[in-house]
């Protein structure tokens, strides 16, 4: 049986916003998650980019990578959340370790 892992909140730890282009943003956060019944929890890095910011920075030179990123053209931390938690819900694990081998595969897991 599956443990219910939640996601608590995204804290921001960094993020830019484009004062000429507002279509233009990329956010990084920690996804902090718990499960029920068990005191503290675990974190991910997680980075959210708009497609006008990611084609800017390859425009630049920049080379991008997908761990870890998620896009989106609004930046919108409900919907982030919510997806997240399909993942989580999806992953059926039965403990951390189950559960960290999963969002490993689109994620960093905090030291």
């Amino acid at each position: 049986m599956s443990k219910p892992f939640k996601v608590e909140r995204l804290t921001k730890i960094h993020e830019h916003w484009d004062s000429d282009d507002p279509t233009k943003f990329l956010v990084q956060a920690h996804a902090e998650i718990t499960c029920a019944g068990e005191a503290g929890g675990e974190a991910v890095t997680v980075t959210v980019m708009s497609p006008a910011q990611l084609a800017a920075d390859l425009d630049a030179g920049a080379v991008e990578l997908g761990r870890g990123l998620v896009f989106m053209h609004d930046y919108d931390e409900a919907s982030i959340i919510r997806t997240l938690q399909r993942i989580i819900d999806g992953a059926k694990a039965t403990d951390w370790d189950a559960l960290q081998d999963v969002l490993g595969q689109y994620f960093e897991w905090l030291e």
